[in-house]
């Protein structure tokens, strides 16, 4: 055991006076959290304790415990007497209040049974989700089927952004970053014409434009396709002018949603439903996403929460 202090020799006897050991965190407040189920969570927080050089023995007396609501648990990793630090993971097991931004639970530091430090540690959780939709993007393609004619092609739509925020507001930090880690299914869907394929239900893996996930930010491909199919075999020039929308298809035609949806300027194409959302394992409340094409290519998305 090493001790850390000063002998003083009194009247009465000898007294022993511990001396306050200088300590470092990396990081103070600690802020971890946990995926669910939370028994299988690998989400957690790397800290590293430092002492002086001339104290650097005193990490191996060093003791860990956790104080006030049980929130959080830690493994120690390493144990460095060269150098003087211990290296420890933080993990979540249950959310800090939204009420108790300051944390409830506390990271206490020993050394030779004496109390030398006390770290805060909020556990956050994914709770909200914001949508921020982008700019409408509106793309014409044709292939050719040779001896058989041409297939016309329109998509629109746009990046939706959607944003993930914990319980205290704030953009789930690079903890929770990963690939596939967010969930998504849709109830209470309508669509027209019914045949359209329907959006994900249950759940499914979130993997357009790609399953990342990075300090709070899932992206999200909204899009709408439409088909038309002709004998007519387009020149080359044709097939650029039709990519660049300057090709009247039958004379007047400009995009495939027009094609197929005749001269009025009514929703041809809609879909609704209320979206769940899961991000390692947490659910968060739904949304209601709705988005429609009308056959003159207006489109238009909306959010509600």
């Amino acid at each position: 055991m090493i001790v850390i202090g000063k002998l003083t020799i009194h009247a009465k006897g000898l007294e022993f006076m511990p001396y306050p050991l200088s300590i470092s965190v990396s990081e103070d407040p600690i802020t971890t959290g946990y995926s669910l189920p939370v028994q299988m969570s690998d989400i957690h927080k790397t800290i590293t304790i430092s002492v002086p050089p001339e104290d650097r023995e005193a990490v191996t007396s060093m003791e860990f415990g956790i104080a006030g609501v049980a929130r959080a648990t830690f493994d120690v990793v390493d144990i460095n007497t060269e150098v003087g630090t211990v290296t420890l993971d933080i993990y979540g097991v249950s959310a800090t209040p939204a009420e108790k931004p300051e944390g409830d639970t506390t990271l206490e530091i020993k050394v030779s049974g004496v109390l030398q430090k006390t770290i805060k540690i909020i556990v956050k959780i994914p709770k909200v989700q914001i949508h921020i939709v982008g700019q409408t993007v509106v793309g014409n393609s044709a292939r050719i089927f040779p001896g058989m004619g041409t297939e016309l092609k329109t998509i629109v739509g746009c990046i939706v952004r959607i944003h993930i925020k914990d319980q205290f507001g704030q953009l789930l930090e690079s903890i929770y970053n990963g690939e596939g880690v967010v969930d998504e299914g849709f109830v209470n869907q309508r669509q027209t014409p019914p045949e359209l394929s329907p959006l994900p239900n249950p759940w499914q893996k979130m993997v357009l434009p790609d399953a990342r996930f990075i300090l709070g930010e899932k992206k999200d491909v909204v899009r709408f396709n439409a088909f038309y199919g002709t004998q007519q075999i387009l020149t080359a020039k044709e097939q650029a002018d039709w990519a660049k929308f300057m090709y009247n298809f039958m004379g007047k035609y400009q995009n495939a949603f027009a094609i197929v949806g005749g001269e009025n300027n009514i929703p041809k194409y809609e879909k609704e439903g209320d979206m769940q959302l899961r991000v390692w394992g947490h659910e968060l409340p739904t949304v209601n996403r709705k988005m429609s094409i009308t056959n003159k290519n207006n489109f238009t998305f909306d959010v509600t929460n």
